[in-house]
This record gives structure tokens, C-alpha cells and sequence, in this order.
């Protein structure tokens, strides 16, 4: 299967789908918006998770959830007290899984500011939002507004990520 990815309102494009392929090319007049997917294309290739944001957000989650905004200091804590570490590691692991969203929307965002020089200037013109979705194995959309990034849908992605981290203790 091959990724397929889908622009809604990004730069002249109401919508348009992309089937990626190990050799895609774009064909066309000059100014018609080639560049543009190519460029957006890349910037998903190579967007990596704002580790920061990732961490901050999976600290709010482990105060929610394990009482403590350091889930590795609670694991570390529950080996020290000799107690069972598979369900702390199992919940740990789950934080990291459900908050990889806010570290994949920095990154996104990041690459967007870099390559168009802001958020507003991907989103076509009388437009409130843009969105870009992939589907692959795993499926992730992103929502560009004029001053952030969201990640609106990574269910799938969630289910890939705990099947490759199953983990077996003992």
C-alpha cells in the first residue's frame, strides 16, 4: 500500500489527494502549486516529534493519571520499593503513547514556519483552516490555523505505536 496523502485548502488547492509512490512526479504549468505539494511532502517525511513539547505534555498526563509529572521517576521509584513494575511501565508507556500528538504538532509546525515562513501563508486564501492528512499503516492528520498546529486524528497511529512497544516483563 502506498501513503496517501490529502491537502484541504493548502495554497491553491481546495483539495487535492496524492498517492505516493517510490517515484512520484509532478507535472504542470508554472505556478500551479507543484512545488508546494513536493515542499509539503518533505516537511511530512521529515518531521520529527518537538521532544520538548512531547515531555511537557506527557508530564501533565503522568501528574493526571500516576499522582507524579516524571513518569520514569515513577517507575524508578516503584523498582526501589521492590513492587510490581509492569503495570507502572505499561501506564508509563501509554502516557508517552497518547501525548506523541503535541510533539508531532510542534514539529509540524516548526517545518511549516521554516519552509513558508508562517502558518497563514500555506492556508489558501479565504480559507479559515487548512488540514493535511495521511493514510498509510498508520493514519495522522494535521489542522494548520493561522497561529497553531493540531493534530485532529493519530488513532491509528496510536494502535501501530503500542503494537510495535509491546513490552514482556519477567
Amino acid at each position: 500500500m502506498h501513503p496517501k496523502v490529502r491537502l484541504v485548502n493548502i495554497g491553491p488547492f481546495e483539495e487535492v489527494e496524492v498517492e505516493v509512490k517510490p517515484l512520484t512526479v509532478f507535472i504542470g504549468r508554472n505556478s500551479v502549486g507543484k512545488s508546494l505539494i513536493a515542499q509539503t511532502l518533505w516537511a511530512l517525511a521529515t518531521t520529527m516529534p518537538d521532544m520538548g513539547e512531547w515531555f511537557k505534555a506527557a508530564s501533565l498526563e503522568a501528574s493526571r493519571e500516576l499522582g507524579n509529572p516524571d513518569p520514569l521517576t515513577t517507575l524508578l521509584d516503584e523498582i526501589r520499593r521492590g513492587g510490581s513494575v509492569e503495570d507502572t511501565l505499561r501506564r508509563t508507556v501509554e502516557i508517552y503513547i497518547k501525548t506523541i500528538h503535541e510533539g508531532l504538532a510542534a514539529g509540524f509546525r516548526e517545518s511549516v514556519e521554516e519552509l513558508y515562513g508562517g502558518l497563514s501563508s500555506v492556508i489558501r486564501e479565504g480559507a479559515g483552516e487548512a488540514r493535511i492528512r495521511v493514510d498509510n499503516k498508520a493514519s495522522i492528520e494535521f489542522k494548520i490555523e493561522r497561529d497553531s498546529v493540531k493534530v485532529v486524528e493519530h488513532e491509528v497511529a496510536r494502535e501501530l505505536l503500542k503494537e510495535r512497544a509491546r513490552i514482556e516483563i519477567g
